[in-house]
């Protein structure tokens, strides 16, 4: 059940960090394939609206079973705003420490709604820490795992968050195969709406 990005998830108390490519995340999900048809949940914050479930739909098809079969089995919600992440992480995901058997948290694109100089430079960093800290905490009892845009850490505007993942994750700059994966396609397959349970983000976005 376990490939080997399951492995680094799981072979420690702290997050794991990667780059991502935002349109290569839906293949990232293709790691957890078998953990998903062996009915682990994924419980996954979109900060950066990147979550793609077709690659593992195809997976699914590919495969002789439904998009439901491994669909069903993700938990999605998504952020609009830096506040709104800090929400979701202390309502929704710290919750899951207290049942953390067979599932699993994906943070994707942390970084990207950080960059919006409209909001003070210092209140992001206090609401940047105050996620990290929740993720950090969850992570003691369950796999964490977390993208970040690539070439964050070679970004001016990018260092301080950067700094910040470094100091409480282990980074791993990959190459990762997982982004390479490529799943047979007949074109774009007619699929019905997947069977995806959304938790509903606070202030109702």
């Amino acid at each position: 059940m376990c490939s080997d990005m399951m492995d680094l998830i799981l072979s420690s108390s702290r997050p794991l960090a990667i780059s991502a490519p935002r349109f290569r995340t839906g293949r990232l999900f293709l790691r957890f394939f078998e953990y998903l048809q062996d009915g682990g949940e994924i419980y996954c914050l979109d900060t950066g609206n990147c979550f793609d479930p077709y690659p593992l739909a195809k997976m699914a098809r590919s495969r002789g079973l439904s998009a439901e079969t491994v669909l069903g089995n993700i938990r999605v919600s998504r952020a609009a705003t830096c506040h709104q992440i800090v929400s979701v992480v202390e309502e929704m995901i710290l919750p899951l420490a207290e049942e953390p058997e067979g599932k699993i948290v994906l943070v994707l694109a942390i970084d990207s709604l950080f960059m919006d100089e409209d909001i003070p430079l210092f209140e992001r960093r206090y609401l940047f820490d105050r996620i990290l800290d929740g993720i950090l905490q969850v992570s003691e009892s369950l796999g964490c795992l977390i993208t970040y845009n690539r070439g964050l850490e070679q970004e001016r505007g990018g260092r301080v968050w950067y700094g910040a993942l470094a100091g409480r994750c282990r980074v791993r700059r990959g190459p990762f195969p997982a982004f390479e994966t490529r799943v047979k396609s007949e074109g774009r397959l007619s699929l019905p709406e997947p069977s995806m349970s959304v938790i509903p983000t606070p202030g109702g976005i």
